[in-house]
């Protein structure tokens, strides 16, 4: 059997791009996290607060939960959060009659069309300030493998990505 499915992840407050990716001719949408605005500004050099991310996610996800739930017009979600979601969309999208199937830490597997997708939220461990930041991934790796997945999902990127190590080629973002 074949699923066809499209991906979105790390789209951080940019809501078209979800509703672009839903057009697709798939069966289901895999959203891997970071889908929301965030309220703090690191560029400003802004301390993260998750009480206040919160109710800005909250709100901002309201905003926009309408919408992308007319946009996938009745076509099924699996959900990861990531590491900037203080909040779940599931919540939201099922408000609004979205068929979700959430992968969380209580919950690291979903079954869709008959193949099994499992996976993790967190990520490596940057400053202590988001959500699902951790410094060893023994345990998850193996509560995941476990399940036995056909897909494995994830927010957190392959080892190599987004690693600043000692040679040049990793301070690039390259390797």
């Amino acid at each position: 059997m074949t699923i066809r499915i499209a991906h979105a992840s790390d789209t951080h407050n940019q809501p078209s791009i979800v509703r672009q990716v839903a057009d697709l001719d798939v069966d289901v949408l895999l959203l891997t996290g970071d889908m929301m605005g965030n309220k703090v500004n690191r560029m400003y050099g802004e301390t993260v607060d998750a009480i206040t991310e919160r109710a800005y996610q909250t709100g901002w996800f309201r905003k926009h939960a309408k919408k992308w739930a007319q946009d996938l017009n009745g076509r099924p979600v699996i959900s990861v959060p990531g590491n900037h979601d203080f909040i779940s969309i599931t919540t939201w999208l099922r408000h609004y009659g979205v068929t979700v199937l959430e992968i969380t830490d209580e919950n690291p597997m979903v079954e869709f069309m008959g193949v099994r997708f499992a996976g993790f939220r967190q990520v490596e461990y940057l400053a202590g300030e988001w959500v699902g930041e951790v410094r060893d991934f023994d345990g998850i790796i193996d509560r995941v493998f476990n399940c036995n997945p056909r897909v494995l999902v994830g927010h957190s990127p392959p080892a190599g990505i987004l690693e600043y190590g000692d040679n040049e080629q990793d301070r690039r973002g390259i390797g």
